[in-house]
């Protein structure tokens, strides 16, 4: 088999190295066009409880680099929704990408958090503005970066109704903790429920069994005692506001606890509801006398 070789006519190359160098050219613009959509931004979603269905939809506007035109085509990513736990990375052109997330009602968004892909420059730090629901990222060359929006649930309780025989409760409300420290990425303070509950109890004397009942919203748990004996403890179901047990005669005087355990994100943490249960005297038959 003749060696392959490369025929020269007059100094020049031949049409066979000719066209190798033309697929070669071809083949760097077609690098060069792929390289240009290298970058990549990705977006997750955390929520407070974890792992919650709702979904949160997000808005993306893109702005190119100053000097810089997009190849033809471009557009930025569409609208997209994510649930609790969930993310998406977009490959995308070089520039700014500003991603915002739309309001959903009965939640609040609780921070946002970017990481920079090992951009050494400051000032391609994602700009975060929690006030508008969004982050904006800069991307230049292959660069990959990342943002994640947790938000947590409105939780409002339910006011408890009066009960008999027990003081008046000091309003429920919220009250911010500290809030977002100069110079952090826009972390919102976590909203602390004011604790409240009341306990019924019979307000005269008992002759046989009576109840005793504590309402009260974000329970964990009510343990009752009775003369300093622990007689029973209630773990609150979903939702449960009225906790209630039935509680023997007292031979004389009953004093009734009512310890509450609240669940997090409340103060106090506790409240213990007291009361005092009498007996019934008996009365005293008078003899019949018969003539």
């Amino acid at each position: 088999m003749p060696e392959p070789h490369v025929r020269v006519v007059r100094g020049r190359r031949s049409v066979g190295a000719l066209a190798i160098t033309a697929v070669l050219f071809l083949m760097i613009l077609a690098v060069g066009a792929s390289g240009a959509q290298a970058s990549s931004f990705t977006i997750a979603k955390q929520t407070d409880p974890a792992g919650d269905t709702t979904p949160f939809t997000f808005h993306v506007t893109f702005k190119p680099h100053p000097g810089d035109t997009p190849p033809a085509g471009f557009t930025p990513p569409a609208d997209f929704t994510l649930a609790g736990g969930q993310s998406r990375t977009f490959t995308v052109h070089k520039g700014f990408y500003t991603v915002k997330e739309l309001t959903v009602t009965g939640w609040r968004l609780a921070n946002i958090t970017c990481t920079t892909g090992g951009d050494p420059d400051p000032a391609d730090a994602a700009k975060i503005d929690l006030g508008a629901s969004s982050a904006t990222i800069e991307l230049s060359g292959t660069e990959s970066k990342a943002c994640t929006f947790r938000n947590a649930k409105v939780v409002t309780p339910a006011a408890p109704t009066p009960a008999q025989g027990t003081a008046p409760a000091s309003p429920q409300g919220t009250a911010p903790t500290q809030g977002s420290a100069p110079g952090t990425q826009g972390v919102l303070g976590e909203q602390v429920v004011r604790a409240a509950a009341r306990l019924s109890a019979p307000s005269s004397c008992v002759s046989r069994r009576y109840t005793v009942s504590v309402r009260a919203g974000r329970v964990a748990s009510v343990a009752f005692f009775v003369n300093g004996k622990r007689v029973r403890t209630l773990r609150a179901r979903r939702g449960q506001q009225r906790f209630s047990v039935q509680l023997p005669r007292p031979s004389a005087t009953a004093r009734v606890v009512a310890r509450v355990r609240f669940r997090a994100n409340t103060s106090p943490a506790t409240r213990t509801l007291r009361a005092t249960i009498r007996r019934c005297a008996q009365q005293a038959v008078r003899p019949q006398f018969t003539g």
